[in-house]
């Protein structure tokens, strides 16, 4: 499900990069093109490109670069050999799949092979063998091998062509291939923007959707299904969320975090989506329920001057590492007297880069991540790849460029600035709270309270009709004239509490909201759902 401002939002989808985007086969044919060039500079005979099902698909999309970006790599591993001379082929299990494949698919140049099954086995193919057998036949009994790349070429293909092609070099090729992807093609761009384009839709379900009282894992089911509905192929589950009041308890999770936001969190966040292979990431931050204090304004001051410098600096000829990266933690220190640093202030759209890429000059058609990672400096040491994490407050702002010629394009629309999140009524709202309240039925009632105060987390406890206590950490409370005084230790926060609430029935359950009286954030509305 998604809501009316989402789907609204998709619909808007620019006309370019709408609908279900292929490349055509002439781009797969420069592709292969560009790298037997490579090839011929480096002396390999053949290159051998290894698929696997590594999370990020940290080393997939080589293979769909070069054999689509729709070839299942979840149905095991599949291998694309580009030999100097001759046909591409695909080493592939699609098995009975392969013609349904390659019919949808015909733009895509290259010849499938389906290896046998090894002997005693059902659907577990002999690549190995297949492989030998197929180089040998090509003629390409000696020579040099490039594979692409040997972190992740199983060990028994890596095993069986040294057995089989004793003749044959073996090395890595890894950067061969990583150096002709960095320069994307203007069929790339457009799978770029369109990437941009989803995350976007992601930012904005997550701004609309996030409030006090909703858990990390329910905004990142939310982002999900927004990407999902504006046609992205996975999300990875690459989302980072945080919350906290800022920079002391900036919690920082993936999946399946059960933190819940609170009035006053800073609602850090690193949007990652993806369309076919091609990866874009937003960061802007949101803060819940006021203005956010003064150390965080700093922050995000900080995060702005060193992502409006970088971007005036991305121009063709300038080097990624020695001059954009080491300008961001430079600016940091400088703007807060050393108190803050940064590391990796920029990322390639590729996982085959993040994090790895060389100190290699920016040129027309490279894609990189611009998001400033700021942390406090405390405890960093020479050479680390990221700050302690209790000192990692991350990312402010940030998304992704594509450098020109001239000024870079920015893949997103979203704009940067803190957005500062005061109404919360309505979003909060239980669903059918409009109905006449009726008589609550007899018997026991096992409620849960979400208590927005500074520590708490969701709280459950079980009382009667009549308001006795029967389990759960309290002191008994009675109701009076529709009020609810008890006492109630949860997290640092140490009660009596007196709740104002209203309570409907909706079939078995009851549903209601509650103000908290003379507790920290006085007022703010909190929600209770009550079931037997």
């Amino acid at each position: 499900m998604i809501s009316a401002k989402v789907a609204q939002m998709i619909s808007e989808m620019p006309a370019e990069i709408a609908g279900d985007l292929n490349f055509s086969t002439d781009e797969y044919l420069n592709r292969y093109q560009k790298t037997r060039e490579a090839m011929k500079k480096k002396k390999l005979d053949a290159l051998l490109i290894c698929g696997s099902s590594d999370f990020f698909k940290s080393r997939n999309n080589a293979l769909q670069y070069y054999a689509g970006p729709n070839i299942d790599v979840g149905m095991g591993p599949n291998y694309v050999l580009i030999p100097a001379k001759g046909r591409e082929a695909l080493f592939t299990q699609l098995g009975p799949q392969l013609s349904a494949f390659l019919s949808t698919y015909p733009r895509i140049p290259i010849e499938p092979v389906v290896p046998p099954n090894r002997k005693g086995t059902i659907n577990v193919p002999d690549y190995p063998a297949a492989l030998v057998s197929y180089l040998k036949n090509a003629g390409l009994k000696n020579g040099k091998l490039g594979i692409s790349s040997l972190d992740v070429c199983p060990a028994d293909i890596y095993l069986a062509l040294q057995k089989g092609l004793p003749d044959t070099e073996l090395v890595d090729a890894f950067d061969l291939v990583n150096d002709i992807r960095r320069v994307k093609s203007e069929e790339e761009i457009t799978f770029l923007r369109r990437s941009g384009f989803i995350a976007d839709v992601g930012m904005a379900a997550l701004i609309e959707y996030v409030r006090p009282g909703v858990s990390i894992n329910e905004c990142l089911r939310v982002i999900d299904n927004a990407m999902v509905a504006a046609g992205a192929t996975s999300t990875q589950g690459l989302h980072q969320l945080g919350g906290g009041t800022f920079p002391d308890q900036m919690e920082r999770n993936f999946r399946g975090s059960p933190y819940r936001y609170k009035i006053g969190d800073i609602v850090v966040n690193e949007l990652t989506s993806e369309y076919k292979g091609y990866f874009t990431q937003l960061s802007k931050a949101i803060s819940l329920g006021e203005t956010p204090n003064a150390a965080f304004q700093e922050f995000q001051k900080t995060s702005r001057i060193i992502y409006d410098t970088l971007l005036a600096k991305f121009k063709p000829g300038v080097k990624i590492r020695s001059q954009l990266e080491v300008t961001a933690d430079d600016l940091a220190r400088r703007m807060t007297d050393g108190a803050w640093g940064s590391l990796q202030s920029t990322q390639a759209t590729d996982f085959e880069q993040s994090f790895f890429h060389p100190d290699v000059k920016l040129e027309p058609g490279v894609s990189y991540i611009m998001i400033p990672w700021l942390g406090q400096t405390e405890g960093w040491k020479e050479g680390d790849i990221l700050p302690p994490l209790a000192n990692w407050s991350g990312q402010a702002m940030g998304n992704t460029l594509i450098c020109t010629e001239n000024e870079p394009i920015v893949l997103h629309s979203t704009e940067l600035d803190v957005v500062i999140k005061t109404e919360f009524d309505e979003i909060l709202k239980v669903p059918e709270l409009d109905k006449e309240p009726t008589e609550s039925p007899e018997g026991n009632w096992k409620i849960n309270f979400f208590l927005n105060m500074s520590g708490t987390q969701e709280k459950e406890m079980r009382v009667s009709s009549e308001g006795a206590f029967v389990d759960g950490n309290a002191v008994p409370f009675q109701f009076d004239d529709g009020s609810v005084a008890f006492e109630l230790t949860v997290g640092t926060f140490q009660g009596p509490l007196e709740l104002e609430f209203k309570g409907w029935m909706i079939g078995n359950e009851i549903a209601g909201a509650f103000n908290i009286k003379d507790a920290p954030n006085t007022g703010q509305r909190n929600r209770f759902k009550a079931i037997r």
